[in-house]
């Protein structure tokens, strides 16, 4: 069975103010903490979000969510190796650098370690479809709008 790569977006609509996402973010998170085997993320993605409540000034806040998503995730961090750093920067060769492309850096590490992680099995939960551009490497994106539609394989134990 393979797990799914929890994106910073998910628990950041969560703990934001009322948007679209934000129930069905709040119904991913709450997923992975009943099937916390299903579900894994990397170290990049904690400096994310750190970066982004620190660069808004809304620490305050901020803060706990960035707290509550590490126990959530505890023992479930992959770490962002060598090797992750290299495979970011041949993706970056093949999607960042031609006209028009929207992958950033932390995109294309977070994609790194999905395929280390996962392999043929690359899942990423995510609202941002700038992630749908790697369906050629074997990346599959799960938009957190249609959880309904990918719950039940979850639940069954198979994402």
């Amino acid at each position: 069975m393979g797990r799914l790569f929890l994106d910073a977006n998910i628990p950041t609509y969560a703990a934001g103010r009322d948007h679209p996402l934000k129930e069905p973010c709040k119904d991913a998170l709450l997923l992975a903490a009943r099937h916390p085997r299903s579900f894994f993320t990397n170290a990049e993605v904690l400096q994310e979000m750190l970066h982004r409540y620190l660069a808004l000034q809304h620490w305050s806040e901020g803060k706990q969510v960035v707290l509550d998503f590490a126990a959530l995730m505890a023992g479930s961090v992959q770490p962002v190796t060598v090797g992750d750093a290299v495979r970011a920067c041949d993706l970056a060769d093949q999607y960042a650098t031609r006209p028009g492309a929207r992958l950033g850096a932390r995109d294309l590490l977070h994609a790194a370690v999905i395929l280390r992680a996962e392999g043929d099995a690359a899942k990423i939960v995510s609202a941002d479809g700038d992630f749908d551009e790697l369906a050629a490497e074997g990346i599959e994106r799960l938009d957190p709008a249609d959880i309904e539609v990918w719950r039940q394989e979850v639940e069954r134990g198979r994402p």
